[in-house]
């Protein structure tokens, strides 16, 4: 078993540690309508579903940070390409194909909101959040 998870649009792949254990959340979100009638009754409608985000939350760790500028030439993937390539994937509403991570959870979803967070500077720790929407 892998512990990485890939995100895959036109433009790039993305190679992620998986996200923590229970470090998802798939929440659903409805639409719907109440009706209050002048009988002072109340109807509930289900409309539909609004949206269903799927928020992953782990951890990288930037493992050719400090080797700049030796590795620069040779187009390493440090945690920063990574980072830029999902912020651009995000901010160009790519289709992205989520695949590493089960059944459950793969498939295509649009990058609703990424961001991410230093730990460690020192030792090139990261927290990340991305929340994405079913495609």
């Amino acid at each position: 078993m892998s512990a990485t998870f890939t995100l895959q649009s036109d433009s790039y792949t993305v190679y992620l540690s998986k996200p923590q254990w229970s470090g998802e959340d798939n929440k659903l979100n409805k639409n719907i309508s109440i009706f209050d009638f002048w009988d002072n009754d109340f109807e509930a409608v289900d409309i539909d579903i609004s949206s269903q985000p799927l928020r992953l939350i782990g951890l990288e760790k930037d493992e050719f940070g400090f080797c700049f500028p030796l590795c620069f030439p040779f187009g390493h993937n440090s945690i920063v390409t990574k980072f830029e390539n999902i912020n651009e994937m995000m901010n160009n509403h790519e289709e992205v194909t989520i695949s590493g991570l089960g059944n459950s959870m793969d498939g295509t979803y649009i990058i609703k909101d990424f961001k991410f967070e230093t730990l460690d500077k020192g030792r090139g720790y990261f927290a990340w959040e991305l929340v994405l929407e079913k495609s």
